[in-house]
C-alpha cells in the first residue's frame, strides 16, 4: 500500500480559506473518483500549513489516479480557484511503503 501527501504553506490571514479550499478539493476528489482523501493541519510546529493524504494499493494506481485528475478540467478550475491562499514553492509531496 502507498501513502501519499501533499502539503502547501498557507499564505499569511488566509487560513480560513485555505483549509475550506483544501476541503472543497478533497471532497471533489473523493465524490468523482470513489476515493478516500483526507485534510489535516498541524498540531505543533508551524500552523500555516496543510495537507492532503491519501492511499493507494500501489504506484500503478498512484499513477492512474494522478492521471486522471491531470486531465480533469474541473479540477484544475477548482485548484487554480484557491491558488491565493497558498504561498508560491512551498508544496512538498511524499510516497510512503505503508509497512
Amino acid at each position: 500500500m502507498i501513502l501519499f501527501t501533499r502539503t502547501v504553506g498557507i499564505a499569511q490571514g488566509m487560513q480560513a480559506g485555505a483549509i475550506a479550499q483544501a476541503k472543497t478539493v478533497a471532497d471533489f476528489i473523493n465524490k468523482n473518483y470513489g476515493m478516500e482523501l483526507y485534510v489535516g493541519v498541524p498540531i505543533g510546529g508551524n500552523p500555516l500549513r496543510v495537507t492532503w493524504a491519501g492511499r493507494y494499493d500501489n504506484l500503478a494506481a498512484m499513477e492512474d489516479m494522478f492521471d486522471k485528475l491531470a486531465g480533469d478540467a474541473d479540477y484544475a478550475a477548482l485548484v487554480a480557484k484557491g491558488l491565493d491562499n497558498y504561498v508560491t514553492g512551498t508544496m512538498e509531496d511524499r510516497i510512503l511503503k505503508v509497512i
